[in-house]
C-alpha cells in the first residue's frame, strides 16, 4: 500500500518497516518452507513471482504489508534496513464497514496476519509484539 511507503514503525521489541524489493529475496528463501507454506495457506512461488507478488501488494489499496525487524540481531551487509535483521511479516487487511444505522457514515475495518520466521526468537517475542505494533498502525489509519 502506497500510504504505508514511509512508515516505520518502533516498538520495544520489533521494528516494521514497507516490504519493498530488496527483502524479496530472503522472503522468498522462507517461503520455500512447507511449514511456512501450511501456516500461512500460500502455495511455492517462483522468485520472479515473488517479485510480482511485493509489487501487487504496494499498489494494492486494501493491504498494507510490513517487514518485521529484529534490533537485537545485526542487518546484513547487503540490507537498506540498518534497523536489524529481518524476522517475520505483517500485512494488514483493510475493508470499508457500512454504516450500522442511516445517517451513519461506514468506518475502516481491518485484519491483522503476522509470521515470524524464528517464533522462538526471545529479541522478537513472537507475533504478540508484531501484532500491538501492527495495531498502531490500524489506529493511526482511522484518525
Amino acid at each position: 500500500m502506497r500510504e504505508n511507503e514511509a512508515v516505520r514503525l518502533r516498538g520495544q521489541r520489533v521494528v516494521l518497516v514497507p516490504y519493498r524489493r530488496h527483502h524479496v529475496p530472503l522472503y522468498h528463501r522462507w517461503m520455500q518452507s512447507p511449514f511456512l507454506q501450511e501456516m500461512t495457506a500460500s502455495e511455492p512461488l517462483t522468485l520472479e513471482e515473488e517479485y510480482e507478488m511485493q509489487e501487487k501488494w504496494h499498489l494494492d489499496q486494501d493491504k498494507c504489508t510490513f517487514i518485521v525487524l529484529d534490533p537485537s540481531r545485526p542487518a546484513p551487509t547487503w540490507s537498506e534496513d540498518q534497523d536489524g535483521a529481518m524476522a517475520g511479516d505483517v500485512n494488514l487487511f483493510l475493508s470499508e464497514e457500512e454504516a450500522t444505522s442511516e445517517g451513519e457514515s461506514g468506518g475502516v475495518g481491518g485484519c491483522v496476519d503476522a509470521s515470524c520466521e524464528k517464533e522462538s526468537s526471545g529479541a522478537v517475542g513472537g507475533t504478540r509484539a508484531i501484532r500491538c505494533a501492527e495495531v498502531e498502525v490500524m489506529i493511526a489509519e482511522e484518525q
